[in-house]
């Protein structure tokens, strides 16, 4: 009996807790007398259910307040309440749409300006904004003092009058000492590029604090391959000084990548060609670059790249790069290429460069020595080249854009003959995403030598997968050659993607007086490992009008890691 008389009393007490919570229930209903005026107000959002009835006055009072920065600067409000009904009735009355901000005379100048920058024009000594963007302007002033080197200004409107059927405002300046930056500070990464960062600092030290610009600087850090920024910058405002905190961490990107390629000699036997590509990068903690690229394809041809690099050279955004490049073709020649170049990088995404190039090329073959239009010679030359390499965060596709244009103009000795001679080269990366999965790949290259005399070891060496797909590695020469590489890929999911292959070309050969037309189509695949990312690309390529051999087909494996 007990029990049964537990449970009922819980069960009262259960009703009138529930009976309570809903009496303590505000509803806020608003409206208005006015047919016109109610449609206006079913626009204004607001909240309709509250516990506290202060909460629901308040919501009234902010009601108004949109009201009154719409231009609706004489709207009554009358209120009923009625069993937690809360009604209010808004008469609007006119709507003022515009108003004159009339600039003091105390702060002309500064206020000038500031609104010089904006999209409103002074006539005299006042600008007409509408009503419902002047909070808006005061936003935009705001940012732009700011920018300007004055934080901590506000703005504001006063003295609000109606005249003839008008408002009337000043608009006010509160400033305090413009500031300039003293300190830029790294935190995260103790061994930071020092040279490197501090290059990046000069575009904001002793200069007016300005937002835009600390943002600027933190995703060009952002840009930088061995570096990551882990938070938003931000400034510490002392009475005498303005320092700004970068949080940045070290990210290794250290990249070895090869591939094996599998191809058919002439009696129908599997032929393997090889790739090697290892990239260095900060490990001694200066933004340094080292790479070493090796190829062969089996047979008697390699070639060896090494390269190195040294950004931001006593605190300026000078470096130095030394390049040494050695080709063997079969048994016919042998070319060594030096290269050394001053650069200059007024951003992380541009280089301009000047340097010197130096080759030498022999001919081993112990017939007649022009044979095959082979011969010995040494070329001197002078560059010029600009890079514009721009980056995004992708496993896959890191690089988004790239463009290198160099010109090289010299003289080649052969046969005690002096040659002036210039090459051209350009070359152009873009990544069109459509989505966060499909996306445009476009490469082209165009590559021209201006000689009047020509021979077989100085010409360009295309074919293979860093240049034109589906043909064999440095099997094509040419004075002149245009090509260009599409792919159309749909990543899958994280650690996969699909491509197509379409490359096409065109090159010159004047020692052979040909011109062809290269065409190559196939497919790849890409994948995310443990071990890195597998690329697979397999294309079959043809000459002019011939028709595609299935027996041309590449297969070409590239595994990139990163460590």
């Amino acid at each position: 009996m007990k029990t049964y008389l537990l449970l009922i009393l819980s069960l009262i007490f259960s009703i009138c807790t529930n009976a309570q919570k809903d009496k303590s229930q505000i509803t806020l209903n608003i409206t208005s007398h006015n047919p016109q005026d109610k449609l206006t107000l079913k626009s204004i959002e607001h909240l309709k259910t509250f516990n506290e009835t202060s909460r629901a006055y308040l919501e009234i009072q902010q009601i108004e307040k949109k009201l009154s920065n719409q231009g609706y600067i004489d709207l009554k409000t009358k209120t009923t309440f009625n069993n937690n009904n809360l009604t209010a009735y808004i008469s609007l009355g006119k709507k003022y749409k515009h108003i004159l901000l009339t600039i003091p005379l105390d702060n002309n100048t500064k206020l000038e300006t500031y609104i010089k920058e904006t999209s409103y024009t002074i006539a005299g000594n006042s600008i007409k904004v509408e009503t419902a963007f002047a909070k808006a302007l005061l936003k935009q002033l705001t940012t732009i003092a700011s920018n300007s080197g004055n934080p901590f200004a506000t703005f504001q409107i006063t003295n609000i009058k109606k005249a003839n059927d008008q408002l009337t405002g000043e608009l006010t300046l509160i400033s305090e000492k413009e500031r300039a930056i003293t300190s830029v500070i790294y935190k995260g990464y103790e061994k930071y590029p020092k040279t490197y960062l501090q290059s990046l600092s000069k575009k904001l030290l002793l200069k007016p604090y300005n937002q835009e610009r600390v943002e600027t600087v933190n995703n060009e850090i952002s840009t930088l391959r061995f570096l990551n920024t882990t938070r938003t910058p931000e400034a510490l405002f002392k009475k005498d000084s303005t320092t700004i905190f970068y949080y940045i961490e070290k990210t290794n990107q250290n990249q070895f990548d090869g591939f094996l390629g599998f191809a058919t000699n002439n009696d129908n036997t599997l032929r393997l060609d090889g790739y090697l590509n290892l990239q260095l990068l900060n490990n001694f903690n200066y933004g340094e670059e080292i790479s070493l690229n090796y190829k062969s394809d089996g047979e008697d041809q390699s070639q060896l790249k090494i390269r190195t690099a040294l950004p931001y050279l006593f605190k300026t955004p000078v470096g130095i790069e030394a390049s040494l490049s050695i080709f063997r073709k079969d048994s016919t020649f042998s070319t060594t290429q030096t290269n050394l170049q001053v650069f200059y990088k007024p951003s992380t995404q541009h280089k301009i460069a000047a340097g010197y190039n130096y080759t030498t090329s022999d001919n081993l073959l112990n017939s007649i020595t022009n044979q095959n239009n082979l011969n010995n010679y040494k070329t001197s030359s002078l560059q010029l080249e600009h890079t514009y390499l721009k980056r995004q965060k992708s496993i896959f596709f890191p690089i988004s854009t790239q463009s290198t244009i160099l010109i090289d103009h010299g003289s080649r000795i052969a046969n005690m003959t002096k040659t002036p001679q210039t090459k051209i080269l350009l070359n152009i990366k873009k990544i069109f995403n459509f989505d966060a999965k499909n996306s445009i790949y476009v490469s082209g290259i165009f590559n021209n030598l201006l000689s009047k005399i020509y021979l077989t070891n100085e010409l360009f060496r295309l074919g293979g997968i860093t240049s034109i797909r589906g043909f064999e590695e440095n099997s094509l020469f040419a004075n002149l050659a245009t090509v260009v590489n599409t792919e159309y890929r749909i990543q899958v999911g994280n650690s996969l993607y699909i491509n197509t292959v379409l490359d096409g070309g065109y090159i010159e050969n004047a020692l052979d007086n040909n011109n062809n037309y290269l065409l190559s189509v196939g497919a790849g695949a890409g994948i995310q490992t443990k071990a890195g990312v597998l690329k697979i690309n397999i294309a079959n390529g043809k000459f002019n009008n011939s028709s595609f051999d299935f027996s041309n087909t590449k297969l070409h494996l590239i595994l990139a890691v990163s460590f």
